[in-house]
C-alpha cells in the first residue's frame, strides 16, 4: 500500500545545478575476507587514475572503526566496532586532498540484535565480503603514448 502523497513547496531555499562531467566510468569493487576497505579503495583509485568519484556499498564486516567529528577536540572521536556486523550502508566520495587521492566515507553498521552504529569510516575489514560500486565523475587518464 503506497504511503501518503508527499507535500510540495516545503523547500523554498533548495537550489540545484547540473555539474559538467566527462563520461563516467562505473566499477564494481569486491573485497574478500580480511580486506581493509578504505586502504583498498585508495589503492584502487590510484591504480585507475580516479580523482573524482562517488561510491556506495554493502556487505559484512569483521571489525571497523567509525568516527564522530568532535569540533571541541578538533578531530574525530573513534567508535570501535569489535563484533561481526552488517555494513548496511556505505556512502562516500573520492577526491584529491593536497594532491593525493583521498577516500571520504560514512557508514552504518547493524548488529544481530538490530542495533546500529554509524559515522565516518576510519577503517573496516570485510567478512565475508563487501561490494562497492564506484562511479567516476572525472575524465579517465589519457592512455600512454609509448614515447
Amino acid at each position: 500500500m503506497p504511503g501518503p502523497a508527499t507535500a510540495r513547496g516545503l523547500a523554498p531555499k533548495m537550489r540545484a545545478q547540473q555539474l559538467p562531467t566527462a563520461a563516467s566510468r562505473t566499477f564494481e569493487v569486491t573485497f574478500g575476507p580480511g580486506d581493509e576497505i578504505v586502504s583498498g579503495l585508495t589503492e584502487f583509485a590510484e591504480k585507475n587514475h580516479i580523482t573524482s568519484a562517488h561510491f556506495t556499498g554493502i556487505g559484512g564486516l569483521a571489525t571497523a572503526t567509525l568516527g564522530w567529528g568532535d569540533p571541541q577536540k578538533g578531530g574525530v572521536k573513534t567508535i570501535p566496532v569489535t563484533d561481526k556486523c552488517e555494513l548496511a550502508s556505505l556512502l562516500g566520495n573520492i577526491s584529491l586532498l593536497r594532491g593525493q587521492v583521498y577516500v571520504h566515507a560514512h557508514a552504518v553498521v547493524t548488529f544481530s540484535d538490530g542495533g546500529a552504529k554509524g559515522g565516518h569510516l576510519v577503517d573496516a575489514h570485510a567478512n565475508p565480503f563487501v561490494e562497492v560500486f564506484v562511479v567516476t565523475t572525472d575524465s579517465p587518464a589519457p592512455a600512454p603514448t609509448g614515447k
